[in-house]
């Protein structure tokens, strides 16, 4: 998601109890993130990790590998956002949240990094029920289709995939019961918080 700098304070010693058990945090991203990040005045060497992100390029992490896909969203210049297939122990995830329809070429080089259709695929939600669309850098209800049959067509989910839409803004969606109520009829879940999915 966005870079907020100031969170990085607090998993600084001063502000942190339990500093010392800390684990270091692992950042994946472009050189630019990387360089506004270690040029903080909120950077830890020692309980932060940066890694360069590329393009489609796995990365393992605490044994798990991450392919940084490119995202459709709004960014400074130089700044590259994100998405992320993880994958560990023969299942897999794919975080697609904050990003606009991700373009057919991006998702059949997706399909190339993958042996098996993901197992779980949530999906930015973003702008509900919007009608017409001035932002393209999230879905709509209805993108949030039209990106699960593409990826459907591709190979990149199948039947037993569990796709779920996710990160919603209040003002173009309705209730979480009438979401999961128009959502169902596509087999497609809804995010809560507190959300908890077993791979």
């Amino acid at each position: 998601d966005h870079l907020y700098l100031p969170n990085f304070g607090y998993r600084m010693d001063r502000y942190n109890a339990s500093y010392d058990r800390l684990p270091a945090l692992s950042v994946l991203a472009n050189p630019t993130v990387l360089s506004m990040i270690s040029s903080s005045v909120y950077f830890d060497p020692e309980k932060t990790v940066l890694i360069e992100a590329e393009p489609y390029k796995e990365v393992v992490v605490n044994g798990c590998s991450i392919v940084p896909i490119p995202a459709v969203h709004k960014v400074k210049e130089g700044e590259q956002p994100y998405i992320f297939l993880l994958k560990k122990g023969g299942k897999s995830f794919f975080y697609a949240t904050d990003t606009g329809p991700i373009d057919e070429s991006s998702l059949k080089l997706l399909r190339e990094l993958l042996d098996d259709p993901i197992d779980i695929v949530a999906l930015d939600s973003t702008l509900g029920f919007m009608k017409e669309v001035t932002f393209p850098y999230h879905h709509t209800a209805e993108q949030v289709i039209d990106s699960m049959h593409k990826m459907r067509e591709i190979g990149i989910i199948d039947d037993s995939s569990l796709v779920v839409a996710h990160h919603f803004s209040h003002y173009p969606n309705p209730p979480q019961r009438d979401l999961e109520e128009f959502y169902r009829q596509f087999g497609i879940s809804v995010a809560s918080d507190a959300l908890l999915l077993d791979i």
